[in-house]
């Protein structure tokens, strides 16, 4: 149902929100095979190429009044926004993630390994001045170890 009472201004402002960006998800056309959905900036970016090639279509980006045709096409998302299907599917978003992730691992295996540094040159005086001689003291030092490892790791 279309909302006669919105303007055009207040159609591309809510388009734009951060809430639509959030959590809208935009139609995409693909035949007798069902309805497929699109994070709602991958639509935008559509619309804005599609802007540029034609003209504005307020309709295109009006999801609540649903004075859109039913979204873009797979073909014209092809054209409009090239890897698009890299972008929306499970392995894209995985190889994402993985990325990510390795840049994580990466940042934490330097921050052990410095970590790592200390402790032993804290160890090694440690064991000059005889304070590790006794078991106490050792597990003492061994707690407060494993908690400075603990903390590093989750500050990632």
């Amino acid at each position: 149902m279309t909302d006669d009472k919105r303007t055009e201004q207040q159609i591309i402002a809510e388009s734009y929100s951060d809430e639509a960006r959030a959590t809208w998800k935009a139609p995409v056309q693909v035949g007798r095979c069902g309805t497929m959905y699109i994070p709602w900036d991958i639509h935008l970016e559509a619309y804005e190429a599609y802007c540029k090639k034609w003209s504005k279509q307020t309709a295109l980006i009006d999801l609540k009044g649903r004075g859109c045709r039913g979204g873009f096409g797979t073909e014209e998302l092809d054209g409009f926004v090239p890897g698009w299907r890299d972008r929306v599917s499970a392995i894209g978003k995985m190889q994402v993630r993985l990325a990510v992730l390795e840049a994580s691992n990466d940042k934490r295996g330097d921050l052990l390994e410095d970590l790592s540094e200390k402790l032993s040159t804290l160890s090694g005086g440690l064991q000059k001045t005889g304070w590790l001689d006794t078991t106490a003291n050792y597990l003492q030092y061994d707690a407060v170890a494993k908690a400075m490892i603990t903390i590093m790791e989750n500050e990632q």
